[in-house]
């Protein structure tokens, strides 16, 4: 197993360092869509949604790709100067996914159940990046919490994680999946988060969730 666990400690310092200096709005600032962009489906995945879903209680934000007007799953989006993210598709309940992986994955703990994302990820700037270390991604319960980070947290082992996803260079794009376990009531009107890791800039874009 590759030793990761240092170097993604300390991006993950480094990003709580930056998100805490950023006065950028919670809610993101919004984006655009990339015109014409292919969307792949996934097996088993949830149907994209045909309209932007209801907006979270809470946010008040409208602009296109903010939490409080999430972009349509299957929607390609510029994230920051660098990145094309598109969420493919979203398997509200991945726990059976998750499960059969790998026999030694714990269940979720009580009321909570594993939800997985099929993300499409381009690189578009001019030298190279990481997608595991340059974005971060998180889902935003209804409940306003968000969740990524916690010890209850993690999905363990699952398909095609984005953290095997290696360097890319200009024009590059690859699919990978995330997972995040989230309590079972707070999956329906949920969002997924994407932001730049280290940017002081509003990077951050809200996708439709489960």
């Amino acid at each position: 197993m590759k030793n990761t666990l240092p170097t993604a400690s300390a991006a993950l310092a480094l990003a709580v360092l930056l998100t805490g200096c950023a006065t950028t709005p919670a809610d993101g600032s919004g984006t655009r869509a990339v015109e014409d962009a292919p969307a792949a489906s996934a097996p088993g995945a949830e149907p994209a949604a045909d309209a932007p879903a209801s907006e979270p209680e809470g946010s008040t934000s409208t602009a296109f790709g903010t939490r409080g007007n999430p972009i349509p799953v299957g929607t390609t989006v510029e994230l920051g100067p660098d990145w094309q993210v598109n969420v493919v598709s979203v398997t509200a309940d991945a726990t059976p996914i998750v499960l059969a992986q790998n026999p030694f994955n714990d269940e979720p703990v009580p009321g909570r159940q594993f939800v997985m994302a099929r993300l499409s990820l381009t690189y578009t700037g001019d030298e190279s990046g990481t997608p595991w270390l340059d974005l971060t991604t998180k889902y935003v319960g209804a409940d306003g919490n968000a969740y990524a980070h916690g010890s209850n947290d993690y999905c363990g082992v699952f398909p095609e994680p984005i953290s095997d996803v290696n360097e890319q260079f200009p024009g590059a794009t690859r699919e990978a999946n995330q997972c995040w376990s989230v309590p079972s009531e707070a999956v329906a009107g949920g969002v997924i988060l994407i932001e730049e890791s280290f940017s002081f800039d509003d990077t951050r874009v809200f996708f439709q969730g489960g």
